[in-house]
């Protein structure tokens, strides 16, 4: 276990809650599993763990809600490779870096009625951001910002997203990962965990449809 700027990041085998991820998803940059969406709430959770390939060399984003024109999402920055807030309109910075490319982070994002706060391994880093409406948003991207450009580079594992629902960040973290299963998902929402495949284990059937080059990894936060 290492600290880096105050986070708490996990390396191969690090801690856990007695429940196994089994795979990630191994993610290229120029790569993204999309799911199409209609109406989402503003009110919603996203929660992954991250696991960086390359730190500071541009903002990358390992989600974002599709705009068309431009997205709503969660991003690390260039240089800084801090977490951020992507509102729609400009970076809202955490303090803290998702920068050891040994270690898995855990990120929870949690939107009320469109205003944003941001945990980092059960840790708010980011509160109260007032997003740009994605009531208009027409596909979820999982490791990119909606053009392709910006994608993430390294490792996802675990990805869950509830729409219509504010869940607690200790509903994913206690200092490592949790099991989602029984958590309300919402119409778009899903849970995958191969995204390789993009296949949702939620019960809702909304699979992904990933590009070819992800690949699964054995590397996980609870290996």
């Amino acid at each position: 276990m290492l600290i880096v700027n105050n986070l708490v990041g996990f390396g191969v085998g690090g801690a856990d809650g007695g429940y196994s991820i089994p795979v990630s998803g191994s993610f290229n940059g120029s790569v993204n599993a999309i799911l199409g969406i209609t109406s989402p709430s503003s009110t919603h959770t996203v929660s992954c763990w991250v696991k960086p390939a390359t730190v500071g060399d541009t903002n990358r984003f390992p989600w974002s809600f599709d705009l068309g024109a431009g997205a709503v999402g969660l991003a690390t920055r260039t240089s800084t490779s801090y977490a951020a807030i992507y509102d729609g309109s400009s970076y809202n910075d955490s303090n803290d870096a998702i920068s050891n490319t040994s270690n898995w982070y855990h990120l929870c994002w949690i939107a009320t009625a469109g205003s944003a706060d941001l945990f980092i391994n059960g840790t708010e880093e980011i509160s109260n951001i007032s997003l740009n409406s994605i009531a208009g948003a027409t596909a979820f991207s999982v490791g990119d910002f909606s053009n392709g450009s910006n994608g993430w580079s390294g490792l996802i594992a675990d990805f869950v997203y509830l729409d219509g629902t504010a869940e607690p960040v200790a509903s994913f973290y206690n200092s490592g990962a949790l099991d989602p299963t029984g958590l309300s998902f919402g119409t778009n929402g899903f849970w995958c965990q191969d995204l390789d495949v993009g296949t949702d284990i939620s019960g809702n059937g909304n699979d992904l449809t990933p590009d070819a080059g992800i690949t699964t990894s054995a590397d996980t936060p609870t290996a």
